[in-house]
């Protein structure tokens, strides 16, 4: 029934975030099976079973269904969900996800932004808690007693919701969960995690990765920068080599975490600035491996070198 009603406000589209296992009532599933067969504008989520040589979708009522998208995440055997896979491909099959099914019948131009970016896996840019979004309780809505707002024209999701916390029935980890060390239970249920990603994809604000060889020019730009500073210190000040390394290496450790997260926050763009600061930290052992290597070749063979009684031992 409440599909039925849902339907009747005339949204952009309905997605029903539940899985149908197995028969239940012959009545109701008679009235599912017409709904989901004849409309166009529901979208039927479902179990992907996937394993490295195939997928098998799981449910009741699937064949019948005209929408659908597999309701899986990337990680949700353990720890937070961060990532989800916008469509799949097993045995010449094609599988899309509930988030882009529901996309590609709403609002197919930013479906097309998402199928054309070809990625893999897409990194979820959570902008909601499960508060900042409407919910309607369904015996409500059925009385007419729910909000004053119209579906007409929205993307509607109905799903199982629960206002205790403690109940974890399709709760996950996110990033918005307040404990992040220690013992913590699951702190978004999975209608919410399909909102989010919905929104990423209504909005186009996706979280953009630096390509690996922008990663890699910004650390040997770098490097060859703390080096040059480096070998000045240990060369002309080596008195001062010490303080002036550890505070460089702690300076840029601060740094770059600093302007990952700016860029990650303001810009959603995640640049990997893990190797400017292996490089950087590595440096000061390099250089004292380099010296020890040329003070054994001074000794062996009359190797010459800037850093060969370059300061007193």
């Amino acid at each position: 029934m409440t599909n039925e009603k849902a339907v009747a406000e005339k949204p952009l589209v309905v997605g029903v975030d539940v899985l149908f296992t197995s028969p239940k009532n012959t009545g109701a599933d008679d009235t599912l099976l017409q709904l989901f067969s004849t409309s166009d504008k529901i979208i039927m989520a479902y179990e992907l079973q996937i394993n490295q040589s195939m997928a098998a979708p799981q449910g009741f009522l699937f064949d019948s269904s005209r929408q659908k998208g597999y309701a899986n995440f990337v990680g949700e055997e353990g720890g937070s969900i961060r990532f989800f896979s916008p469509s799949l491909k097993k045995n010449n099959e094609h599988y899309s996800s509930f988030a882009a099914e529901i996309m590609r019948v709403a609002l197919p131009a930013r479906y097309k932004k998402l199928a054309e970016r070809d990625h893999t896996t897409e990194q979820i840019n959570y902008t909601r808690t499960a508060e900042k979004f409407i919910v309607m309780n369904g015996k409500d809505f059925l009385r007419d007693s729910a909000l004053p707002l119209s579906l007409a024209g929205k993307i509607v999701l109905l799903g199982f919701v629960s206002p205790d916390e403690n109940n974890i029935e399709d709760k996950h980890f996110t990033p918005f969960n307040k404990k992040s060390v220690g013992k913590s239970v699951p702190d978004m249920q999975g209608i919410f995690i399909h909102a989010n990603i919905i929104s990423m994809i209504k909005e186009g604000n996706y979280v953009s990765k630096s390509p690996v060889w922008i990663n890699w020019l910004i650390a040997s730009l770098l490097c060859w920068i703390s080096m040059s500073l480096y070998i000045r210190y240990f060369i002309d000040r080596h008195i001062w080599f010490h303080l002036v390394a550890k505070l460089a290496q702690l300076l840029s450790a601060v740094l770059f975490i600093y302007l990952g997260l700016l860029f990650y926050f303001k810009w959603d763009i995640k640049i990997n600035f893990t190797p400017t600061l292996v490089a950087i930290i590595l440096a000061v052992d390099v250089l004292y491996f380099y010296e020890a290597i040329t003070s054994w070749m001074h000794k062996r063979f009359g190797y010459h070198s800037l850093f060969i009684n370059a300061h007193p031992h």
